[in-house]
């Protein structure tokens, strides 16, 4: 299994896993024991452990005592999950799209009240701002916002950069890596200048996210607007019954 970097190896197996299980046991069938699959990936039995508790966590496989373990066929029919971490071009192919990105702009602005009690700067900081429309077989899909303190960019970045989800650029120009996201669902209605993006009528339902992302350290550091268009997404949540 190829390793990449700044990516915790648990999540590595756990993605390698989900792959094997819908191209392979797609049908409720037993998979591997935790020594076969460490043997087939290269890692260690406890880190095939640890992913295969995140993976039972969403749902995706059964552990069933004395049995073995089963991949769950009514979780793999679903194809974009909200209740799991995800980044946009994966769930625009978890939807059967080929996924892009066109970069609108960036800038660097001035943080509103918002922005500032969001991000823990002052307000009127400077903030660097991107806006990205991705696109599903090369139709609008997501209308994506970003936000993050200008202080915080410790080497210069390049327009390349940008098009890239910031999850990606944040280690190298910011010295930072993200942790965890916190995320508000809000129903919306596209205004012009969203809907002239998305390609879409104004004034139409959209599922809006204001997101804040978080570091290693526990700070805020990014702070998103994401307007999904419901013409090529739509999501699926798993909440399981507490004993």
């Amino acid at each position: 299994m190829k390793v990449t970097r700044n990516v915790p190896l648990k999540v590595q197996v756990a993605d390698g896993l989900r792959e094997l299980i819908r191209n392979e046991y797609p049908n409720g069938e037993q998979i591997p024991t935790e020594y076969e699959l460490a043997d087939m990936l290269g890692v260690s039995r406890g880190t095939v452990s640890q992913a295969l508790a995140m993976l039972t966590s969403e749902g995706l496989v059964l552990r069933k005592q004395g049995s073995g373990t089963f991949t769950n066929p009514n979780i793999l029919r679903l194809s974009v999950r909200a209740d799991r971490p995800f980044q946009i071009h994966g769930l625009i192919e978890s939807a059967g799209y080929s996924p892009s990105v066109d970069l609108i702009e960036h800038e660097v602005g001035s943080a509103d009240e918002e922005t500032a009690a969001l991000l823990d700067i002052p307000v009127h900081s400077d903030v660097l701002v991107v806006r990205r429309v991705f696109l599903a077989d090369d139709e609008p899909a997501v209308f994506l916002v970003d936000r993050l303190s200008n202080d915080i960019i410790t080497v210069p970045y390049v327009t390349e950069d940008l098009e890239k989800l910031l999850f990606h650029v944040l280690p190298d120009r910011c010295g930072v890596h993200l942790s965890y996201t916190l995320s508000n669902l809000i129903p919306s209605l596209a205004t012009e200048r969203v809907a002239d993006l998305l390609k879409i009528n104004p004034g139409t339902p959209l599922l809006q996210c204001n997101d804040t992302h978080y570091d290693t350290e526990n700070r805020p550091i990014v702070y998103s607007t994401i307007y999904y268009s419901h013409n090529k997404l739509r999501f699926s949540v798993i909440r399981k019954v507490q004993p």
